[in-house]
């Protein structure tokens, strides 16, 4: 039987010089690599009351607002033999003003053009993401 985990995806970006930047995570707790923003959903918590409490958590920033993606992001992975299939709701989150201080899960972050992006992402599914996810902002 599969379990299923509700969360969301926080794709952090700010604009600079006419390009877009996209913040990523190096993970350190779990696997090593290079993420965006992640976390499960708690009972009760709306996407978007997700989305504030895991930006706060994991990179401790307040933010009030958000976009959400038309696409959204799923994963299987294994705990204890169980096979769970992550489902989550992606979100564009436009950096306020104050800074990224990241917590336990991450090691380090920084803002990377596209072509970087889509180089340091461990993932070809979240490869596949950014890609739709970057036209997505475009427009």
């Amino acid at each position: 039987m599969v379990k299923i985990k509700k969360g969301i995806l926080a794709i952090l970006y700010k604009k600079e010089n006419k390009k877009i930047l996209y913040a990523l995570f190096k993970r350190k707790k779990g696997w090593i690599g290079y993420e965006f923003l992640k976390g499960g959903k708690e009972a009760n918590e709306t996407d978007e009351q997700a989305l504030f409490r895991e930006v706060k958590e994991e990179a401790s920033l307040s933010i009030t607002s958000a976009i959400k993606s038309k696409y959204a992001y799923s994963f299987e992975s294994k705990k204890n033999d169980e096979l769970i299939r992550h489902e989550l709701a992606v979100f564009y989150v436009k950096m306020p003003k104050d800074e990224i201080h990241i917590g336990p899960e991450h090691s380090e972050f920084g803002f990377y053009d596209y072509e970087t992006v889509l180089r340091r992402l461990s993932f070809r599914t979240l490869k596949e993401l950014f890609k739709k996810i970057n036209a997505e902002l475009l427009k």
